[in-house]
């Protein structure tokens, strides 16, 4: 089945995939490079971005995992980020998230295709963070099972927020580029999405209810 998806290299070293997890859930997921520093002065260097999600109320997968008794993880039904200040921003194509304590992340560029524009209006974002995790998770989760085992990387539903472009302003999505976007996806928000429209489905073997293959955890 076809799956809204991109890459896209940020300033402050995050990839972005764009996923419409079970065919309607907006979802990306977060490639972490570098990151690795001492926080609040501590001798202790750890992964400083994984860290602050967590902080910020972010679940870690590999303890849902673990919990769910070795069950395929249902990445389309995360739980809501417990921090009620946190909150997603999508402004044309530049996704950021602000905390009382200031941004978690600011002014990632995404691509995206106009039904994952759609389902971003429904006012909820999966997001998934975790490192090493090369090439498209949507084509090969392997590098994102890995991670979820060794407990880097980590999830939940974010409020998001979408700021709509001027009518005569271009698209954000990566389908017409430099079309209107009254001429693009102006009133697309809230319409349904079907296979046949490019609804996508979860990535293989991540979720086994919409794929042929179910999650096998990989050993390591």
């Amino acid at each position: 089945m076809p799956v809204a998806r991109c890459r896209k290299s940020a300033p402050d070293r995050l990839d972005a995939e764009c996923i419409l997890f079970g065919g309607n859930r907006a979802g990306i997921v977060h490639d972490c490079h570098g990151g690795w520093g001492a926080i609040n002065g501590s001798r202790r260097i750890e992964e400083v971005t994984l860290r602050l999600f967590l902080e910020s109320g972010f679940a870690n997968l590999r303890t849902l995992y673990t919990d769910s008794g070795g069950k395929s993880l249902g990445l389309h039904d995360l739980s809501p980020v417990p921090v009620r200040d946190l909150h997603a921003r999508l402004v044309d194509n530049k996704l950021s998230f602000s905390s009382p304590h200031g941004y978690l992340v600011a002014g990632l560029p995404l691509n995206f295709f106009p039904h994952w524009y759609e389902r971003a209006h429904d006012g909820s974002l999966i997001v998934i963070a975790g490192r090493n995790l090369p090439g498209m998770v949507a084509d090969d989760p392997t590098y994102l099972n890995r991670a979820i085992l060794l407990g880097q990387a980590v999830g939940a539903a974010v409020p998001l927020s979408v700021v709509r472009p001027r009518r005569n302003a271009p698209c954000p999505c990566m389908m017409r580029r430099g079309r209107k976007f009254k001429h693009c996806c102006s009133g697309r928000e809230g319409r349904t999405v079907s296979a046949s429209d490019g609804g996508g489905c979860d990535p293989p073997a991540v979720m086994g209810p919409c794929c042929p293959c179910r999650w096998r955890p990989l050993r390591v």
